[in-house]
């Protein structure tokens, strides 16, 4: 009796170590809950070839993580030109379609987009803007506006598009160049200026006649514009040159032809 009770104290005994054995280095672990950390946006373009014929260039996802303005540079013998045609200043953020204002006169087919670091002023395009780093760029082709080359292609009444106060221009096939303010009547009965115009080439070439503008600077000045012919059947006049400054500025906006 003794004997098998010794035995069965001997089974039990080497049981419990192997049971033991088996459980050592095994404490179970919670599996982790903490979320992996949000990696940070890196700042980029994407821009698409285009048209800009009305004077607007869009792009078409920004990512900006820093105060920085978006600057559009025309091409200068295969790199950007150091005068820009146009830009925007934006905060941090995700943007889509994002639209900027063009300087027509001096955009080329070739554009290239750029990013900046706002560092002066928020909002002053400075000195201190500098690329931003790692520098991110985009170059991107466009279609510009065609060109008048011809009377037949503006004669006609236009009336201008926009603020301000209403006005009028005619463009005659004999070479007469009018501009009234107010009503369309007074192209006829009140012009504030009447001028001569001709093509060369793609340029109008506008002089000067009998005008309410004319003063010292303006005398035997004649200005060079370009007759850009919109997609939407609309016209714009482009300065290219003319010291005509009070002549200039009139110029610029979108004209509609009316009936």
């Amino acid at each position: 009796m003794k004997t098998k009770f010794f035995f069965t104290t001997i089974i039990v005994a080497v049981l419990t170590m192997a049971l033991a054995a088996c459980g050592a280095g095994a404490t179970p672990t919670a599996a982790s809950t903490e979320a992996p950390a949000a990696e940070s946006p890196e700042q980029s373009m994407a821009i698409s070839d285009q048209s800009v014929s009305a004077g607007i260039v869009t792009i078409d996802e920004l990512v900006i993580v820093r105060p920085s303005w978006v600057v559009i540079r025309p091409d200068n013998n295969g790199k950007p030109h150091p005068r820009g045609v146009g830009r925007i200043a934006l905060p941090t953020g995700r943007y889509e379609n994002v639209e900027i204002t063009l300087d027509l006169a001096r955009v080329t087919p070739l554009l290239y987009a750029e990013i900046r670091d706002d560092l002066g002023l928020p909002g002053e395009f400075e000195a201190v803007d500098r690329p931003a780093s790692p520098s991110v760029r985009v170059t991107f082709k466009v279609t510009l506006p065609a060109l008048a080359t011809s009377a037949s292609d503006i004669v006609g009444i236009w009336t201008r598009l926009g603020a301000g106060a209403p006005a009028f221009l005619q463009f005659e096939a004999d070479g007469a160049m009018t501009y009234a303010r107010g009503k369309q009547e007074n192209l006829q009965s009140q012009p504030f200026a009447v001028n001569e115009f001709t093509f060369q080439g793609m340029q109008l070439l506008v002089k000067p006649g009998t005008s309410v503008l004319a003063d010292e600077a303006c005398a035997n000045v004649t200005g060079i514009y370009e007759a850009q012919l919109l997609e939407n059947g609309n016209l714009r006049l482009v300065v290219i040159e003319d010291a005509c400054q009070r002549r200039a500025t009139s110029q610029g906006a979108e004209w509609a032809r009316l009936p």
